[in-house]
Parts: C-alpha cells; structure tokens; sequence
C-alpha cells in the first residue's frame, strides 16, 4: 500500500454566505457549508485507512454528527465549524481506490444536502409554487462546488505530496463549467438573494400569511430553493438579529433607567410571542438575553414596517396604539433614542501559509489542525461571552461576527491575543522565526443595511488590515470602516503593536473630556482641504511642513484657556513632528480620520456625550 495525500474542497464560499438579508440567511450560509464540509469528513473518517488532518477528528467522534440546528440538543453547544478544505492521509494500493473514496464523499454529501432541501421544501410547503419541482431539483443539486485530488506521499516527502494536491485543486478552480439553466418558470423574476436564480415562492397575495410572518418574507421579496433554505433551514427563535446586537448595551442601560417601563413591553411582548412565536430570540447568550425578543419592536423608526410585516394594518388598532405608547414612554428622558449601527468583525490570521508549509510530516500537521479547532472554540466565548456580540462563523484562523460599536475594538484586541497565544503553541516544534498574527477588519454600519452590505464593509476592512495602507506595514492590524449615513466613509489602520485600541480610546477621552470638541475637529479638515497634499500638487511650490502644522495647533490650542500651549502628542497628534509637509499632511489626515472614528465609538456607548 501506498500513502496518499488526499484534499477536498467544497465551494461556493464568500458569495454565497454574502448573499443575505437577515441574520438567518448568513448565518445558515455559513452553517451549511460547516455541514457539507462535516458530511465529507464523516465520509472519510469512516473510511479504512483513512486518517484525517483538517479536521483532525477520529472515528466516532461527536463532532463528525450532522447539526442541522444552531445548537446540538445532547450538550446544549453549537457544533464545532468545519472548514471547507478537508485534508486526510490514505493508505491505498492505487489511484482507483482514491477515486472510489473521493466518490463516496460526493455521494454522502449531495444526499445530506439534499435530505436538508427536502425538509425546508415540505416544512413550506404553504409558500413554495406547485409548479417548481423540477426548477427545485435543479436549483439544489447545481449549488456544490466538490473537487478533489490526491499525490502519492513519495520518499516521505508530505510536503512535495501536498504542494501538488494544492496546484491541482487552484488549476481545476480555473476550468470551472458554467452550465445554461435547463429548468426555468415563465414569467417570474428572479431571486432577491441570488439574481442567478429564478424564485421558487408563490405570487405574494398567495403566501400563507403565517408562515411569511414567521420567516419574515417582505412581501416584494422573492427566494430561490437555496435561498428559502438559508431562510428557513433553522428555527426563527434559534436566532439573535442584528437589531439585538446592535441595540444591546443600549437596552442594558436603558433597563436600568426605565425598569418599569421594560417590564411593561416584556410583558406586552410576551403575549403577542404567544400569536407570534418569530418574535422571540435566542436567550442563552448575553446579546439575546438583554431583549429576549425582536428589538425592533423598541424603535419607533421600525414601527410602521414592523406593524406591517405583522398584518396590522389598520391605524386605529389599538396594538398600534399600544405599541406606540410603550415606545414613547421608552425613549422619554433618560433614555432618548439608541445609536442605531453595529460592527461587523472580520479576522484572519497572518502568514499561515508560511506556518503549515513548514510542517514537514502529516502528524506535525495534524497537532497544528487541532491547536486550530481550540482558537475557533475560543473566539466564540470571547465573541458572545465576552464581549455581547454573536458569532457567525469561526474555522480556523477565520472568524466572522456582529458586535455592538462598543466593544468591537476590545473584542478585536481578545483574539489578537488568544490567537497569538495559541499559535506560540501550535509552532512549538516548527522552524518558523515570525509567528503567525492575527489581522481584524472591523466595518461599522447602520443596523438596518442588509446583511450583504455589512459583510461587504467588515471584509473590506480585513483587506485594509492585511494589506496596510501608506505610512504601515502589512499584516498584524486593525482595521475600521465606518460608513455613516451622513457623512460618508471614514478608514483608519494601525498596526497591533502600535495599541491602536489605546490610540482610540485615548481619543474617545479627549472628545468626551472637551480637549477636542468635535467642532474643532471639523475646522482642521476644512483648513486641511485648503492645503496640497504635496509639494508637487496645487499652485503652491514649496510649501513647508511648518505652516500646516501652526495652522492645525492654532485651531486645537483656541479651545479653551487650559489648551493653549498643549503640545501636538497631547490632542493625539504625534510625539515627533513629521520632517516633511507629504508626512505632515498624511498624519493630520490620519489624524482626523481616528478622531472622527472615535467620535463614533463615544455616541455607542450608551449615556456618553460628545463636546460639541
């Protein structure tokens, strides 16, 4: 027999999971393809001679069972992610033996995936067109992207073996078959989710009423087969919005201003969950917890679409009315009305392609994967335990989360660290100098964008992170886009070992304290506007890097009397002056971006004021 490296991937990945309108779809895309990957790792696991590294998981174990649901009902814990690259160690007598086993996998996966469809398309029955069977057969079996390949493992040579299941793996993604649509529907529009895809969903008046309200379709929202899946493939109390995420710390202030008035909507809630059982959420994590129910019942701004996704209609209706009251009787003072956008967290470690092409045996490899699956079972605790938010999806080195404004940065900062901690484990018998780091994107949006959108803006972000942006260096970092309604985008970077979190925070404090109103912020931009950005650009020939740093100071030191001979380190400005006028301008624009970041980060915490 002969050792072989056999590698599966499973695709699509990142547009799929980005095509989303609620916290279920993206959290469902994610799920499934953790599942399907699970399929193929329970296939080979099975499977004599077989040994895997990626999932390193044995015979047997719980975690190769199928999880359809958010958590598994035997421990009460979501179920370990899987990635979607499944690496195992075959001892085989030829190539046919390899074909057969990959085969097997394929088989085992398309069933699942499949018996996971016929579930959704029997539970909705009620919204799903009579005349779609084929349309739906079609839509289902097309989604997977399953390729596999395999190298003889020679002279023990593991790596060679597995840098050429690599290439064959990248090669055949570049001859990918993009088939015409055999099945089609006259006359219907496409998916909202998927334009590429017909939906599948009855005529809107034609929609039972219920089961709308309970999955939340708007009535011009179409699906596709694989769309209604995301939506429907798990329980709608199994999951945390992204209002509740958002709106957390808020509603956890705003508690303790009014606790009456929460015990009221509680109460008022409590009896409209027992018509409408979408209107709870998950409660066993802190962000649900905080609100056990819809936290858009708590915005007045939602109120109209609310009541109409509802079927309340009528102005006159007294739950109109009393949801009315009970909203204005939340936000009267102390309250007023929460900051309504949330942070989408998106990390990925460093280098790791130096760090497992320097694992020369499958067994040190193996050590490496496992490592691995504890950072993922750490980011999820930091994530939700620690710091209110809710975890999509954490694999490996990638990790995936909404967060309040408010502790994204803190939260960023935890699993830099853990994941460093980690790694200082994981290369112990490696000859690597530079350990892997791990590089965070934060994009900060309005709750009410859709997922979509969001995911965008936190990806986005871990790019910016990983690839710097002038004055840094690559990898390492942190990132943050916001992206305000009003305002436009905002983008800042800094290294991790340069305390980006003490840089914000530092700036937070000299916002809230007055040092820097955000009035005066302001002024620097217009006058920063006013300025080249060069010695080469504008009418200007030589200008010195003097003149924009007197006028930058002058503007800051006219605060108030105690700031008038503060230094440029004081208002967060630098500790040496730039020694050119591109430096000098490129820092006080920075300078401006971080402080406008802050800004943001001082109005998401609840009860804190900005000097205006």
């Amino acid at each position: 027999m002969t050792d072989y490296v056999l590698l599966i991937t499973l695709g699509p990945v990142q547009d799929f999971i980005a095509q989303a309108r609620r916290t279920r779809d993206l959290w469902f895309g994610s799920h499934l393809l953790s599942e399907v990957s699970r399929t193929v790792a329970r296939s080979l696991a099975n499977t004599d001679g077989v040994v895997l590294i990626f999932p390193a998981l044995d015979r047997g174990h719980p975690e190769l069972k199928l999880c359809q649901r958010l958590l598994r009902p035997e421990a009460g814990l979501p179920p370990l992610n899987i990635a979607n690259k499944i690496e195992a160690i075959v001892s085989a007598d030829d190539d046919a033996a390899l074909e057969t086993i990959a085969r097997t996998a394929r088989t085992a996966v398309m069933d699942d995936w499949r018996n996971m469809a016929a579930g959704v398309h029997h539970e909705c029955a009620k919204l799903i067109a009579p005349d779609v069977v084929d349309v739906w057969a079609e839509q289902i079996d097309s989604l997977l992207d399953f390729t596999a390949a395999w190298a003889p493992i020679v002279n023990d040579d593991y790596k060679r073996a597995r840098d050429t299941v690599d290439q064959a793996i990248s090669s055949r993604k570049m001859l990918r078959d993009f088939g015409p649509w055999r099945q089609q529907r006259q006359g219907v529009p496409s998916s909202s989710l998927d334009g590429a895809r017909q939906t599948v969903l009855r005529e809107p008046n034609d929609r039972d009423p219920d089961w709308v309200r309970r999955y939340r379709i708007s009535k011009g929202e179409q699906l596709d087969a694989v769309g209604l899946v995301k939506r429907a493939g798990g329980k709608p109390e199994q999951f945390v919005p992204v209002i509740n995420v958002a709106l957390a710390p808020w509603i956890i202030w705003a508690r303790t201003k009014n606790p009456a008035v929460f015990k009221d909507i509680e109460g008022w809630c409590r009896e409209q969950a027992d018509i409408n059982g979408s209107w709870t959420v998950r409660s066993n994590i802190p962000c649900g917890e905080a609100f056990p129910y819809n936290a858009s019942l708590l915005l007045t701004t939602r109120r109209e679409a609310d009541c109409e996704d509802l079927g309340w209609t009528e102005k006159d209706d007294p739950r109109i009315k009393r949801l009315k009251s009970l909203q204005e009787a939340l936000i009267r003072s102390p309250s007023r009305e929460p900051f309504p956008y949330v942070a989408c967290l998106v990390a990925d470690g460093d280098k790791m392609g130096t760090a497992i092409d320097s694992l020369t045996s499958h067994t040190d490899r193996r050590t490496f994967s496992k490592q691995m699956s504890q950072f993922a079972q750490k980011a999820r605790t930091i994530v939700e335990t620690q710091h209110c938010g809710l975890l999509i999806y954490s694999g490996g080195d990638d990790v995936l989360a909404f967060l309040p404004v408010s502790t994204a940065i803190a939260c960023a900062r935890t699993l830099s660290e853990a994941f460093a901690e980690i790694m200082t484990e994981a290369c112990r018998n490696t000859a690597i100098e530079t350990l892997p780091t791990l590089s965070v994107g934060i994009g900060i949006g309005h709750m009410l964008e859709g997922m979509g959108d969001l995911l965008t803006l936190g990806r986005d972000a871990e790019k910016m992170a990983k690839k710097g942006a002038g004055l840094h260096d690559e990898r390492n970092a942190l990132a943050l886009i916001i992206d305000k309604r009003s305002g436009g985008r905002r983008h800042w970077r800094r290294q991790w070992t340069e305390e980006p979190d003490v840089i914000l925070d530092k700036a937070r404090r000299l916002l809230s304290e007055g040092t820097v109103p955000i009035g005066k912020l302001y002024q620097v931009e217009q006058a920063l506007r006013r300025f080249p950005k060069s010695e080469q650009d504008g009418r200007s020939r030589d200008p010195k890097p003097l003149w924009l740093i007197r006028e930058t100071l002058q503007i800051l030191r006219h605060t108030d009397a105690t700031c008038t001979t503060f230094s440029p380190a004081e208002f967060g400005l630098w500790d040496t002056e730039p020694e050119t006028y591109a430096k000098a301008h490129a820092a006080i624009l920075e300078w401006i971006n971080h402080m406008a970041i802050a800004k943001t980060l001082c109005q998401a915490i609840p009860g804190q004021e900005v000097a205006p």
